[in-house]
């Protein structure tokens, strides 16, 4: 009877293994929330002490961040930043913060980091460290009508551009007013909104001819109102989108291994998928 049941140990503890092997080989390991094995990151002693990673963000710019129907944040940056602060080993909360003072936000401490939609640009790179995520362009938005058959930026001459504050599409904006050759009707005037969903709201009841924002939110609002909003033109000016880290914060080198392991394991495709933002992935 011993060596029956010895002989049994043997072949489950044969299964087992065999179990480990298949489920390794298919990247099996322990999963996080986005159905990816979980790479353990090293927190920061006193981000693990408190357990909680706070990112701030402005909770109104879909599909990167808005309020769900439950009253909780949902979109994009909000499976991202959960998937990596598990990984982190701590819980997360999301600091909702105007996106005008969010740096100011980040620089007095009242977060860890900032996960808002942010473009890595070099002014802003003077302030803090970037751990890029996508790559996204700008793109205009008209009704659907479009009596103004605005095609482009150079179609704006004299019109109304709806555009949120603070934002680098504001002073991408700003600066072409200032520099660009209009035409005879002068530059457009560019109305700018401390949320995104008000400029966009501003087209729809007419007091704006056109709204200017960064390419996946433009979408997400066609997406959601077919019959209102239409792109004008095609997107420019790629850029980097970032979560923003006070400058020589150690926590900079994990959220950026955090984020490499998430493309590597496809768990960072398979949550841009979900929002539809697969074109922007950092990584193609």
């Amino acid at each position: 009877m011993r060596r029956a049941g010895m002989v049994r140990a043997a072949a489950c503890t044969a299964l087992v293994l065999v179990a480990s092997l298949l489920a390794a080989a298919c990247g099996g390991g322990s999963s996080g929330s986005d159905g990816a094995a979980k790479v353990v990151l090293h927190a920061p002693k006193e981000l693990t002490k408190r357990g909680t990673l706070v990112l701030c963000s402005d909770i109104g710019y879909p599909p990167a961040e808005f309020m769900g129907e439950d009253g909780k944040p949902a979109g994009a940056d909000i499976d991202i930043g959960t998937a990596l602060a598990k990984r982190l080993g701590v819980k997360v909360k999301f600091a909702n913060t105007g996106f005008d003072g969010i740096l100011d936000a980040l620089a007095a401490e009242k977060c860890d980091a900032v996960i808002s939609a942010l473009t890595d640009n070099a002014e802003r790179r003077k302030a803090v460290t970037f751990v890029d995520y996508l790559k996204v362009g700008q793109s205009l938005l008209v009704p659907t009508a479009n009596e103004h058959d605005i095609a482009g930026l150079d179609d704006l001459d004299g019109l109304t551009v709806a555009v949120q504050e603070g934002t680098t599409n504001a002073t991408f904006l700003q600066g072409e007013v200032k520099t660009r050759d209009w035409g005879t009707e002068g530059p457009p005037t560019v109305k700018t909104f401390a949320k995104d969903e008000d400029a966009a709201k501003a087209l729809a009841a007419g007091t704006a001819d056109a709204y200017f924002g960064d390419s996946p939110t433009a979408a997400y609002y066609i997406g959601q109102e077919a019959l209102t909003y239409a792109f004008a033109g095609k997107p420019i000016n790629a850029e980097p989108i970032g979560i923003a880290v006070r400058p020589g914060d150690p926590l900079a080198k994990q959220l950026q291994r955090g984020v490499d392991a998430m493309y590597d394991d496809g768990s960072m495709r398979r949550i841009l998928k979900r929002w539809k933002l697969e074109d922007f992935a950092l990584h193609r």
